[in-house]
Order: structure tokens, then C-alpha cells, then sequence
């Protein structure tokens, strides 16, 4: 079995998905070592239900708030999208990926002064 976010096959929850070098990283407040490219590469939807079940045991995980904003903004859902990410924000106001997805979501959405604003706040 292969993790979901890091591509490992060492040590992975076969119920979860999850490598406990990732799980532990979440579990700490840390960005695993995700290969993005690989992630975002296949069913998202399927993506989107394993952070889901991550964020019942740990509620109050920024990256995990921003990644699961992240997916729905991928499959076209913009308004959850826009409050998982402020979520994100909620917990930790600098963490600039959510500002830029931020960005992302409101210039899909045709709300150009929101993304500039989002875009240069993740900047900052």
C-alpha cells in the first residue's frame, strides 16, 4: 500500500491511506512531504474524503483546513472551497498558501479585487 500524500510504502495505515511519517507530521502541526504532482494527479474526490476523516482527529490543523480548501477549489466546489480556506486562515493568519489559494478561488470566481488583495497578502 502507498501513501496518499507522500508516495511511501513503508509503515502505511492501510485504513487511512496514510504513512505514519505523514500522520505524524499532521498530528504535530507539519507539512509532510507531499508530492503534489502525484497528489492532485488522481481522484480528488477520493482525496477530499481521506482529509476529511484526518480532520475529525485533528480539527485544528491549518495545512489540512488549506489542502482540503485546495481539493474543492480542484473539483469546482469555490464556496466550500473559500470556507475551508478561511478556516485555515482562522488558525494561523501568516500561513501564506491559503492567502495565495485564496487569490486562486476569487479570480475563478471573477472577483479581481478580492484575488489582488489575497494574492498580495500571501506575498507579505
Amino acid at each position: 500500500m502507498t501513501c496518499s500524500f507522500c508516495g511511501s510504502t513503508g509503515d502505511v495505515d492501510e485504513e487511512s491511506s496514510i504513512c505514519k511519517l505523514c500522520l505524524s507530521s499532521f498530528e504535530d502541526g507539519l507539512i509532510p512531504a507531499i508530492n503534489f504532482k502525484q497528489y492532485f494527479s488522481t481522484d480528488l474526490e477520493e482525496k477530499l474524503n481521506e482529509v476529511d476523516s484526518i480532520l475529525f482527529s485533528l480539527p485544528d490543523n491549518v495545512f489540512l483546513w488549506y489542502l482540503k480548501g485546495h481539493l474543492e477549489h480542484e473539483v469546482g466546489e469555490s464556496k466550500k472551497a473559500l470556507r475551508s480556506v478561511n478556516t485555515s486562515i482562522s488558525y494561523k493568519e501568516d500561513f501564506g498558501h491559503s492567502w495565495i489559494r485564496l487569490g486562486l478561488i476569487y479570480s475563478d470566481m471573477r472577483k479581481d479585487t478580492e484575488a489582488i488583495e489575497n494574492f498580495q497578502r500571501g506575498l507579505r
